[in-house]
């Protein structure tokens, strides 16, 4: 991602209050994956292939998804305080750049 791309993804963040959804929303994705391989596990494991798959699987899901909540929570609490000491009219200057 370039410096330019940056700008113009914070510029679109300067309104937000409350940015927590907004984190939420953009790793969708990535909680999409995660959850897939949970869905393949669990399907290997009530065929009784591997049982071993699901725990290992299930572990992975909760731990990196706790990891991702409390990572998003602990930004969403000081974004009023970047949104305040972030020089604005640079991040435009930026955005506007070729």
């Amino acid at each position: 991602m370039t410096d330019k791309e940056k700008a113009i993804l914070t510029l679109s963040k300067k309104e937000i209050d409350n940015i927590f959804l907004d984190y939420v929303y953009s790793s969708k994705n990535l909680f999409i994956a995660r959850l897939i391989v949970l869905l393949i596990c669990s399907y290997i494991y009530f065929f009784q292939i591997h049982t071993w798959y699901l725990i290992f699987a299930s572990g992975i899901f909760i731990g990196s998804f706790a990891q991702d909540f409390s990572w998003m929570a602990t930004l969403s609490k000081s974004w009023p305080f970047s949104k305040s000491i972030i020089d604005w009219e640079k991040v435009e200057i930026i955005a506007k750049s070729k």
